[in-house]
């Protein structure tokens, strides 16, 4: 191994160089005066020097010109330069954190270069595409499994920390803080047990590996090894571990099978660095720890090694480069772009290298040299070995799959404890019990407490969307694959059934073409909405109460949902409309509501003979109505107005309408009638008689005391 030397000598150029911002530029940004006192520096120590002498005066000097080129991002000139200082005498490791810094400088923006610009772009470390049966994160087993509102699952440790969860699959955050998943647990540790015991196996080694108990540490991860396979976490903690305790062969063999496993990982190309560094291949070592800052390391933990990495590599080159001192660099020449660079500071990224020539006029006995490009070659093929590494990496997914022993899964391993059947739709709640999603949302028609636990849970939960339990969901379709195609077909004939029957709300009488505004409330009927809504259909039948022995009236009115809003405790407010009239035929209950096959009605047409007396009729009535209608005190009419509507409008066409003209029923809604005089009202299929029954209601409400009442401005 290569020794390097500390030179106390230069401890003051180190001061003035690092504190406080040094005398290099101001907020770390170069200032064309310090370049010049630099060279000024530089020019004063090399006059009058003879026999290749250089003191460390002069030395310092040309180690504060080598930060400037740092500084300005001319890292291969400044490693030259670096290269003929390490020939007059050996630098701590202190002098090179500049260029070291530059380098890392140098790395990010070809980063950025690959990633076209795009700083927003996230490290290919982080785009985990990992199997449904592993963790999101580590893409390891999963250790107490939690399942975020989402549908993805984690280790509980992997998304721990304050605030709300973040789903690093698909970014969304989950409002409250899950439990393990009870269901998804007793799959993994019936499918994976080997696995499971070989992470807490490794835990083990871990704490051990903190205390600094490597013998014992290595005697865990061995033992997880044999016991649940490599993964490329074990593999990277054993490899430190064995570099430690000098075994650099085996820790070497399990860094570069880390990195085979899980080439996107930033730290396992560290730990690479890190014994290759130990094996003295600085080269490789220098390429790996660029690889780690490429793929998201802390760059404030790699600078330390990249010096250490740099300062040894400074020395062999120095060794191995035939230059027998600085005196052979013609400042002159370069005092001219200096000075360009004074005048214009973007001059100066243009410098050409030509920094270690001869000054043909005043040294001609000096026999003229080419310069190593050795340091300056393996900066141009990190860089480009970068560039092939990101394109090689295109097509490279971080996966882990899991084998699943599909003997040992049974069905009834997968049954919802509300409906006692398979899980449809599988859906996990914050305290980790899975239902099947529709059981889950009956559930909260009725309580918004877990069914198994009672725990309490969020009513944000009810109103928010579910996702499937991919986890569950994924055992399901690989377990009972063509079970599931059969089910999937039953619940679709069972869908075309009951597209026959129409969900019953039974509450009042609704007519057609007439606003009826609900509140809904009671568990089953927000059950049915639900259904309504999320069917497509949007229409449910409206129906009185009857006299036992039957629930309901024979006849009712089709009711088409307009909107609906949702209260937090579950409740809802609809606005519906009535569309068509209809006739019972059968009666059913599914799920705690009644349901009915109908039958459409519509009027019977008017003969001919009687058409000019119906139209008569129709205008009188109208009239009249209108008239009972506009004496009806202003609070009253507000109240009518925001409740049913305004008085709909005379059709052309009324005579032919299945269901007559629209204001007959809107007021037939606002006279005062019974429940059973209101369907005899909708079973008949006369307009002529419905004309002559507002006309007769009308005569003896004006002559009773109840108009008067409420016409009254009293």
């Amino acid at each position: 191994m290569a020794e390097v030397a500390t030179n106390e000598n230069f401890t003051g150029l180190y001061i003035s160089t690092y504190g406080s911002g040094g005398s290099g530029g101001v907020d770390g940004v170069v200032q064309p005066t310090a370049v010049a006192d630099a060279v000024c520096k530089i020019g004063s120590s090399v006059i009058g020097h003879q026999h290749g002498f250089m003191a460390h005066r002069s030395l310092d000097a040309y180690v504060k010109y080598a930060e400037l080129l740092a500084k300005c991002g001319k890292v291969s000139e400044s490693l030259e330069l670096y290269v003929r200082c390490f020939q007059l005498d050996s630098l701590p490791a202190e002098f090179l954190w500049q260029v070291s810094a530059a380098f890392v400088d140098l790395i990010r923006k070809q980063q950025l270069l690959i990633n076209n610009g795009d700083e927003s772009r996230a490290p290919e470390s982080k785009k985990i595409i990992n199997g449904p049966f592993t963790c999101g994160v580590c893409d390891m087993v999963l250790r107490e499994p939690v399942t975020l509102h989402c549908g993805h699952t984690f280790c509980r440790r992997c998304v721990a920390g304050p605030g709300k969860p973040l789903c690093i699959r698909c970014g969304q955050r989950t409002a409250f803080q899950p439990h393990v998943n009870v269901l998804v647990k007793s799959f993994v540790e019936k499918l994976w047990c080997d696995q499971l015991r070989a992470a807490e196996l490794l835990d083990e080694g871990k704490v051990l590996y903190s205390q600094e108990k490597l013998h014992s540490a290595l005697l865990k991860f061995n033992k997880s090894f044999y016991t649940g396979g490599e993964n490329y976490d074990l593999l990277n903690i054993r490899s430190r571990t064995q570099l430690k305790l000098g075994f650099k062969g085996d820790a070497l063999l399990d860094a570069n099978r880390v990195v085979q496993m899980r080439p996107k990982w930033c730290k396992g190309h560290f730990t690479r660095g890190i014994v290759l560094h130990s094996t003295e291949n600085y080269q490789e070592a220098l390429f790996e720890f660029s690889l780690s800052i490429i793929l998201g390391e802390n760059v404030q933990k790699v600078i330390p090694h990249i010096v250490e990495v740099l300062q040894r590599l400074l020395l062999i080159y120095s060794k191995e480069t035939d230059v027998s001192n600085l005196e052979n660099w013609n400042l002159i020449t370069h005092f001219t772009y200096l000075n360009t660079f004074m005048v214009e500071s973007d001059q100066f990224k243009s410098l050409p290298n030509v920094l270690f020539k001869k000054n043909s006029q005043n040294n001609s006995d000096t026999k003229e040299f080419d310069v190593t490009n050795s340091i300056t070659s393996l900066i141009q093929r990190i860089m480009d070995g970068i560039t092939n590494f990101k394109q090689s990496l295109l097509n490279v997914k971080n996966c882990r799959e899991l084998f699943v022993n599909k003997s040992l899964l049974e069905e009834s391993d997968f049954n919802c404890v509300l409906c006692c059947g398979m899980l449809k739709n599988p859906v996990t709640t914050p305290c980790g019990h899975t239902y099947c999603m529709d059981c889950l949302e009956h559930n909260f028609d009725y309580s918004f407490h877990c069914p198994l636990c009672l725990t309490a849970l969020p009513p944000s939960l009810a109103l928010s969307k579910k996702n499937n339990t991919e986890f569950v969901d994924e055992l399901l379709n690989l377990k009972f694959f063509m079970y599931g195609l059969m089910r999937m077909s039953n619940w679709k004939k069972e869908i075309d059934q009951d597209n026959a029957y129409l969900p019953v709300f039974v509450c009042t009488n609704a007519f057609p073409s007439v606003s009826c505004p609900l509140h809904v409330f009671e568990p089953r009927y927000r059950l049915m909405i639900r259904r309504c809504i999320e069917s497509g259909s949007r229409r449910f039948a409206m129906i009185s109460h009857c006299r036992p022995p039957m629930k309901f009236a024979e006849y009712g009115t089709v009711l088409e949902i307009k909107d609906r809003l949702v209260m937090g405790n579950g409740c809802s407010f609809l606005s519906t409309i009535g569309t068509r009239r209809f006739k019972v035929l059968v009666r059913k209950e599914h799920d705690g509501y009644d349901m009915a096959k109908v039958q459409i009605i519509q009027d019977k047409e008017v003969p001919e003979n009687k058409l000019k007396e119906v139209r008569q009729m129709h205008d009188n009535v109208r009239q009249r109505g209108l008239k009972w209608f506009n004496g009806f005190r202003e609070e009253i009419k507000s109240e009518i107005l925001r409740t049913v509507g305004f008085p709909p409008a005379v059709e052309s066409n009324w005579e032919q309408l299945v269901d007559g003209p629209a204001w007959t029923w809107w007021l037939l809604s606002l006279l005062p009638l019974g429940a059973n005089v209101h369907v005899d009202l909708l079973a008949n299929t006369s307009i002529e008689v419905r004309l002559k029954v507002i006309n007769k209601i009308l005569s003896r409400i004006e002559q009773s005391s109840l108009s008067r009442r409420i016409t009254s401005s009293d």
